[in-house]
């Protein structure tokens, strides 16, 4: 029986890997693989090299798998606490602690940050005044009145009407500002100006030209419509009553505040705010002064209807008004005593 030489049988894989032939080749040149016949299936399997990496499942690429928190085991850090908020307090051991300014009236704590810088603020707008731009002042002019300040410099003032519908947010703040002043001198409550909202009723602000054109509200005037009023006395502040009664008047314009920064009052500021809004408020209708009422005026508001209505009016003319000249409303030396006023609608509701 005669043997057969066994071939070293070789694999698909074999053949394709790079470094097959080349191995093989350098195996039978150095000796080392016996390339007799005779060499043995066994003996060929040993002496062939593995690959070096396993070959690839299929042709698609394979998922990375995701590694997650708890895969590696990482503790995360607990969030930090904020800090308390802190309060810094005052021990009172008799010190000075409010103060009231001699110019602005504000009454404030010296010690504190807050109080100082408040003060501040509203200091400037009440002596200086408040200021405004305005972009369009055609649509809301009134008139021009060139007047003196206390030392003597002539100064421009332009008086301007606003209603809800050519002011604008800026103009619109800035009067909210100063009608601002007005209540906290007055000690009135907070309300919004009622011309920003009802078509009858406007705004007016004199505005004064500063140095590098800048404008700065230094008096408001607010005017609303009303048709009846009641006459009060300036001495008592209590309302007049013919026979028992409180005697009506019919009135044309309300003035719900007026109001002027310190720097510029005794100036005719006023007067000349509220001669253009008699002139202004009804197109074509110079309202008369008798028809005029004020709401709830102060002593300082009393004192300027007193000499607002009196001015330019002879004793006689003051007598028609009011009635009889003997009456207890009317001065020796003619000035009237009694001042037109009426109530607010929202106090009504």
């Amino acid at each position: 029986m005669s043997l057969r030489p066994i071939r070293p049988t070789t694999t698909y894989q074999n053949r394709k890997r790079p470094g097959y032939a080349s191995s093989s080749a350098s195996l039978s040149s150095s000796g080392s693989m016996p390339s007799s016949p005779n060499t043995s299936l066994i003996e060929s399997f040993l002496l062939s090299t593995p690959p070096s990496s396993p070959p690839p499942l299929s042709g698609k690429k394979q998922k990375r798998l995701k590694l997650q928190d708890h895969d590696l085991n990482v503790q995360t850090t607990p969030p930090k606490l904020q800090a308390p908020k802190k309060t810094q307090t005052y021990l009172s051991l008799g010190q000075t602690q409010r103060t009231t300014c001699t110019q602005c009236g504000m009454s404030y704590m010296t010690y504190s940050e807050d109080d100082v810088r408040i003060h501040k603020k509203f200091h400037s707008r009440a002596i200086e005044g408040v200021e405004v731009t305005i972009t369009n002042s055609k649509d809301s002019l009134v008139c021009t009145r060139i007047m003196h300040d206390r030392t003597g410099c002539k100064v421009i003032h332009e008086i301007h009407a606003f209603t809800k519908l050519n002011v604008t947010k800026s103009v619109q703040r800035a009067v909210d500002a100063v009608v601002e002043l007005c209540n906290t001198e007055l000690s009135a409550p907070k309300e919004r100006v009622r011309a920003w909202k009802d078509p009858n009723a406007k705004a007016y602000a004199c505005l004064e030209r500063r140095p590098g054109g800048k404008l700065v509200i230094i008096g408001i005037l607010l005017a609303e419509r009303t048709k009846e009023g009641f006459f009060m006395s300036a001495t008592t502040g209590r309302l007049v009553k013919h026979n028992g009664i409180d005697e009506k008047i019919n009135l044309i314009m309300g003035i719900s505040r007026i109001y002027v920064v310190h720097k510029s009052r005794r100036r005719g500021v006023a007067a000349a705010i509220l001669d253009s809004a008699c002139q202004d408020f009804i197109y074509g209708l110079n309202v008369p002064r008798n028809m005029v009422g004020w709401s709830q005026p102060s002593d300082s508001g009393c004192k300027l209807a007193l000499q607002w209505f009196s001015e330019d009016m002879t004793d006689d003319e003051i007598a028609s008004d009011i009635g009889d000249k003997s009456s207890c409303l009317v001065e020796p030396t003619g000035r009237r005593k009694k001042i037109n006023v009426y109530i607010e609608p929202s106090s009504l509701s």
